[in-house]
């Protein structure tokens, strides 16, 4: 998990990327997407940096304990403001998000596969294709990635495919960062080494 201080810092680069780029004129973005959501410590800084706009922050990991864990974590600081999504088909199923609309301002917190599609709640279709989204997250990465390089790049390809117009500020493996600057899919705003063995990628699935 990150460090709090190394969460904030990642997504005030998100929102300072997003605000700079034409499509985000009103600069806070509509929604946050926290895809690999780990014990909730981005997830924790988006709603923060969100502070009274109470915005949508929407997180998950392919792990149901950890997914759980951060939905824990996220209450002790957002009391009331937390909702675990109960997915029927699990982490690799397709069951949408809850349609009221007045449950698109909590943190909404699910199980999900995030090499799959993720579940907009359907008050934000808006942001079908990425509109006015800011996508931040911490890969898998160093001994935690156990080999699973692939699983990290498709999550990135994934969330830039189904979310061409959306920002994505992302904490990945160098290995992961390399293979998708060489697979020229995405428009890369911005990338730098973080760590000895990950990197921060900052990228849309296509240019203005």
């Amino acid at each position: 998990a990150l460090e709090p201080m190394a969460a904030l810092a990642l997504v005030a680069v998100g929102l300072r990327v997003h605000s700079s780029l034409q499509v985000a004129k009103r600069g806070w973005p509509k929604l946050i997407l926290d895809p690999c959501c780990g014990t909730g410590t981005v997830s924790a800084a988006a709603r923060y940096c969100m502070g009274p706009l109470r915005l949508p922050v929407c997180a998950g990991d392919v792990s149901e304990r950890m997914a759980r864990r951060t939905a824990a974590n996220l209450d002790k600081f957002f009391a009331g403001d937390v909702l675990f999504e109960e997915a029927s088909a699990g982490a690799d199923g397709d069951a949408p998000m809850a349609p009221d609309p007045m449950q698109c301002q909590h943190i909404r917190v699910r199980h999900w596969d995030a090499t799959k599609r993720w579940p907009l709640p359907s008050s934000c279709a808006e942001a079908a294709e990425g509109a006015g989204m800011l996508v931040a997250g911490n890969l898998p990465w160093g001994g935690s990635l156990a080999g699973k390089e692939e699983d990290a790049a498709e999550i990135v390809l994934c969330l830039a495919r189904e979310f061409p117009q959306a920002t994505l500020c992302l904490i990945v493996p160098e290995i992961v960062r390399q293979d998708c600057v060489d697979s020229g899919s995405l428009w890369i705003l911005h990338q730098a080494p973080v760590a000895k063995k990950a990197a921060l990628l900052v990228c849309r699935g296509k240019a203005l």
